[in-house]
């Protein structure tokens, strides 16, 4: 059975804590200091989780309390549900991509939005490893928007807040080529 979820806004205010920092989760050591003191494995997907015929939520992280860190109550609310953090990044991102295309739709002409190429630029933290990108791409591949370098790209935090800084404070000033 299919799981549906409510993302963002349509989550309504008499819900249960709605699930938040998971795509801190991506990047093992970032979940929580006590984390940081322990040698890193690389992450563990969905994919390679059921070729070892291993449960998916074994892969999450067992020794964070709830109590610890938002992304540790992140960690246990997603090992209740045994669902890993990429499959939840996933999730939210095709239910953004689907919410986004379909405004777009509303505003523009079917035709030109038929046309017109949509690119995405997705903010990851500047602290984050390789592995840790790597699960960003395979979920935003697997989340609908295409090809990483061709339809979207990844860029860190502190760049994208750089180049909207000088769009908005500075606005036509920062060229490119």
């Amino acid at each position: 059975m299919k799981r549906e979820y409510t993302w963002g806004y349509e989550i309504p205010p008499s819900a249960a804590e709605p699930l938040r920092w998971f795509k801190l989760l991506l990047q093992e050591q970032a979940v929580s200091p006590a984390i940081r003191q322990q040698p890193a494995a690389p992450p563990l997907r969905e994919s390679d989780a059921n070729r070892r015929g291993m449960d998916p939520s074994s892969a999450l992280d067992s020794s964070l309390t709830p109590a610890m860190t938002p992304a540790g109550r992140a960690a246990q609310k997603l090992r209740d549900m045994k669902i890993l953090p990429v499959t939840a990044v996933t999730n939210f991102l095709s239910a953004t991509r689907r919410t986004t295309v379909a405004n777009i739709e509303r505003s523009y002409p079917a035709e030109y939005v038929r046309v017109t190429k949509i690119e995405y630029v997705l903010a990851v933290p500047a602290m984050w490893s390789n592995s840790a990108k790597d699960l960003m791409v395979e979920a935003v591949e697997r989340a609908g928007f295409g090809k990483h370098r061709v339809d979207f790209n990844l860029i860190s935090e502190p760049e994208a807040a750089a180049l909207y800084a000088f769009e908005v404070i500075q606005p036509n000033t920062f060229k490119v080529g």
